[in-house]
């Protein structure tokens, strides 16, 4: 535990803070979370309800046993952990993220639940090589600054992957296009959607209606998980799942 506390940044509300574990429940889905920063006591306890929403739609909907599975982005390892337990452990699970600490954790809610996932540390772009990222835990590749990490494509990750989530803070506008095309296995794209004033979302949304993929989004406004309207407008983020 100490090795992974001293892989943690240092934050002013760390003094304050001690980490913990606590059980989450989703569906008839129960693990244990250990909550190492304050950022995922902020984020994570409780879950937001659209997270929770979306993690449940997720089981409901999303076929995760014998799958190859992408966790792009992997964070803490919640969606890692979701997939190891929603599979039975059936299914090849691969975590990415760029942040070491993060793998780090991720490592410890696996082992915490008795699963086990391939973790890379590395950010997902559109080369394979390295990119400069931003330095905070939910951080994203930055044109100057930042430090180099390594970086790979999802295709020279897995790259007959059948289940992707992608969660990568709008480097998914220049990961997609080449993506989609060159990993048609993919059955389910589970994407977290940036959008921004230079980033339009239905750029990408076409992209895979174009490849005969059913759209679902979740609507923040509404707090539902809808088929995903052609006209619809958006500019802040939110989870769209694509599934053939």
């Amino acid at each position: 535990m100490k090795s992974i506390l001293s892989k943690m940044p240092e934050t002013p509300a760390r003094e304050s803070f001690r980490p913990y574990l606590k059980t989450i429940t989703l569906r008839n889905q129960s693990f244990r979370f250990f909550f190492a920063t304050p950022e995922a006591r902020d984020w994570y306890d409780p879950l937001k309800p659209y997270a929770k929403l979306e993690y449940e739609w997720v089981i409901d909907h999303i076929p995760l046993a014998d799958q190859r599975i992408i966790d792009g982005g992997a964070h803490h390892g919640q969606y890692a952990v979701l997939f190891g337990l929603a599979s039975a452990g059936s299914s090849r699970v691969v975590a990415v993220d760029a942040v070491e600490s993060n793998c780090a954790i991720t490592e410890v809610n696996l082992a915490l639940n008795g699963l086990k996932a391939e973790i890379v540390r590395s950010a997902i772009s559109q080369v394979d090589g390295f990119v400069n990222f931003s330095p905070e835990s939910n951080g994203h590749i930055v044109a100057n600054g930042g430090e180099p990490v390594p970086s790979r494509r999802l295709m020279s990750i897995l790259p007959d992957a059948t289940v992707v989530k992608l969660d990568v803070e709008g480097a998914e506008f220049w990961i997609l296009p080449d993506a989609i095309e060159v990993m048609p296995a993919v059955r389910h794209w589970i994407v977290e959607v940036h959008p921004t004033a230079r980033r339009d979302a239905r750029t990408l949304t076409r992209l895979f209606e174009e490849r005969d993929y059913r759209l679902h989004w979740v609507n923040r406004a509404t707090g539902v998980i809808e088929k995903y309207p052609e006209a619809a407008i958006w500019t802040t983020h939110t989870t769209i799942f694509a599934s053939r």
